[in-house]
């Protein structure tokens, strides 16, 4: 059985409206949108469409001056052996017809949506600091409305689009929060968090305060067995994001010594259990001393509430003068300058965040006679990812989960997080979930 679709492709300048536009005017000549998918960058948008009437289509998105990519999209039913492919792509090659590009499927176990993509029912979706900047804007990201927030989502696999293999419908899964090409240069040498198109969902595309959440089916993970969906939604931003801090930017050694702000924090949390796990003495911070035995309990040595005590002078008696080697921050401004303060010679500051600000003071001199060694780092790459799921499903590392909020209640959440009054992890449910 042959079918074929004329899937358009067009080019329309990014601003508020241009897709409206463009459905209005498709509806006004009686034409319907059979499927429709969006890809954005700063200048222009790219929208995809199936419509009832291909010729109609084409009369009125020229009228709109877009630029227009006609294709022919066709779907083939042929027998699952081997060479059948290889007969067909043969039989056009002769016919000098080119192939743009094509996907094979075995018989996924039920097919739904656009190539390649995924529907997960979400389960738990976890709070981010990425959530409350979005909401109050932020120059990184073009965020057109409505838009759904939530990086981190775990749930069951509710469809499967053509060509998904390795999943089943019902799986227990989590997605991925970075968003890579896996096809640049970046990508291919095993960095994709440094892809020329990296993003994050629910800032770059939806995510998952909802009920459902779509992605593409590479960016599904199955989740450990006996781990719940709730810690699921719980652990990969965070711990993706302290792992290449502390493991693959700082190169944390055994025997080091190492000071985590924000003990409390998504970030803090994971950080104290990674550079525990590598075999670092941890010192950290917390801003109540209703804090601190959660903290020395994850295993930190000594935990300085910063509201009462002097950080750095602390830090001079724990390490007898010296510092620490490596510093994790991500506050900005309101550390800043005691981080640097307090670094032994040679030492290391990684630093992921900004939440107290972009703008920082330093010191050149005191950075180039000491030595000292400054770190950038963003999220995380795949492969650490799987590296920490192996790690969550053998509770060698393992999120605290503060509270869970219904999803109706994700204003409440936020406020709460702005707050600080948080330990570990807050959650949304659109309802009750469990172990997957």
């Amino acid at each position: 059985m042959i079918s074929i679709e004329t899937q358009f492709s067009i080019f329309l300048d990014n601003r508020p409206g241009a897709l409206a536009r463009t459905c209005q005017a498709l509806a006004k000549d009686g034409i319907n949108i059979l499927a429709l998918s969006i890809s954005d960058t700063v200048d222009h948008a790219v929208i995809r469409m199936v419509t009832s009437d291909a010729k109609k289509t084409a009369k009125v998105l020229e009228s709109l001056h877009a630029t227009i990519h006609e294709r022919q999209v066709i779907f083939m039913d042929v027998p699952n052996t081997p060479g059948t492919l290889a007969k067909v792509a043969q039989k056009l090659a002769e016919a000098g017809i080119n192939i743009e590009y094509a996907y094979c499927t075995g018989g996924a176990e039920q097919e739904s949506g656009y190539m390649g993509e995924a529907l997960v029912r979400v389960k738990a979706c976890s709070i981010n600091h990425l959530d409350l900047w979005i909401r109050q804007g932020i120059p990184a990201y073009q965020t057109h409305l409505p838009h759904i927030s939530g990086c981190d989502v775990s749930g069951t696999v509710e469809q499967l689009g053509p060509g998904v293999r390795g999943l089943k419908v019902g799986q227990a899964v989590f997605i991925a929060p970075g968003l890579s090409c896996f096809a640049c240069e970046f990508c291919r040498a095993g960095q994709d968090n440094l892809c020329a198109s990296y993003g994050i969902m629910g800032a770059k595309t939806d995510g998952g305060y909802a009920e459902f959440a779509k992605t593409l089916a590479r960016d599904v993970i199955p989740i450990p067995k006996g781990v719940s969906f709730e810690e699921a939604a719980a652990f990969p931003l965070v711990f993706l994001t302290a792992w290449h801090m502390l493991v693959t930017r700082a190169g944390l050694a055994r025997g080091e010594r190492v000071l985590v702000h924000a003990a409390g924090s998504g970030t803090g949390h994971a950080a104290i259990q990674i550079a525990k796990h590598a075999g670092a003495t941890v010192y950290t911070t917390v801003g109540s001393d209703a804090k601190v035995e959660k903290a020395k309990a994850l295993g930190a040595e000594a935990v300085i509430n910063y509201q009462r005590e002097d950080v750095a002078a602390r830090l001079k008696d724990l390490t007898e003068g010296r510092g620490v080697d490596v510093v994790f921050e991500h506050i900005g401004p309101q550390t800043w300058e005691g981080s640097i303060r307090v670094l032994a010679k040679g030492g290391r500051l990684v630093t992921c965040g900004a939440t107290s600000g972009p703008s920082v003071p330093l010191d050149l001199r005191y950075v180039f006679s000491r030595q000292l060694t400054i770190l950038g780092s963003m999220m995380g790459t795949r492969a650490e990812l799987l590296t920490l799921t192996k790690l969550i499903g053998k509770r060698v590392l393992k999120p605290m989960i503060d509270t869970v909020y219904p999803l109706q209640e994700a204003r409440a959440a936020q406020e709460r997080m702005l707050a600080r009054d948080v330990f570990g992890k807050l959650l949304l449910q659109p309802e009750p979930a469990g172990i997957a």
